[in-house]
């Protein structure tokens, strides 16, 4: 091989890692193994397990930044999923973690029933862990929601890092959803 092909090679390797990162995601192991998500934006990095699907465009609500999903026979199915990873991020709106913990209950009253809430610190920062059962019609979700904020140079922003399973797949994947949020850091 000559050293002109090993140059391109190489170049051409760089170029396509940066392309990833740029959108957000740089695969593990040549892409056998887990996924990491990186938001620019908000300077922050999730490894996905492995065998989900990521969204890289998730549209659903516009402060989601990542929605994570196991990987299903069908698109249709993955998107009806109750079973899912997902990130929401956006700028401090209110005075406090509290003030936005608060309204995001008061909007979701008549759907969500609360297990359990505490005060922990999140990776250097003051959050709330919430274990809640959302119910909307005849289905009912297990969900884990972890609040926080994070002050960048530019702004203060709120984050929920969402862990949702059907109550009886739940405990099942406790493991796969405390790894992923392990696996956040901030940068």
């Amino acid at each position: 091989m000559s050293f002109l092909t090993i140059v391109h090679s190489t170049m051409h390797t760089l170029l396509l890692t940066l392309s990833a990162w740029g959108r957000g995601f740089v695969g593990l192991d040549g892409g056998q193994s887990a996924t990491i998500f990186n938001d620019a934006q908000f300077h922050f990095t999730l490894t996905a397990p492995k065998d989900w699907y990521i969204d890289r465009e998730p549209v659903f609500f516009p402060a989601l930044r990542v929605g994570i999903t196991p990987k299903l026979s069908n698109d249709a199915a993955r998107k009806q999923s109750k079973t899912y990873i997902k990130v929401a991020a956006g700028m401090l709106l209110l005075p406090s973690l509290e003030d936005y913990l608060q309204t995001s209950f008061a909007f979701y009253e008549d759907a969500w029933a609360i297990e359990t809430t505490r005060d922990f610190e999140f990776l250097g920062a003051p959050a709330k862990d919430v274990l809640l059962r959302q119910m909307m019609g005849n289905s009912t979700t297990k969900i884990r929601k972890i609040f926080t904020v994070r002050k960048t140079k530019d702004a203060q922003n709120v984050f929920v890092f969402s862990f949702s399973a059907p109550p009886d797949e739940y405990d099942a994947l406790r493991d796969t959803f405390d790894a992923a949020l392990q696996s956040i850091s901030f940068l």
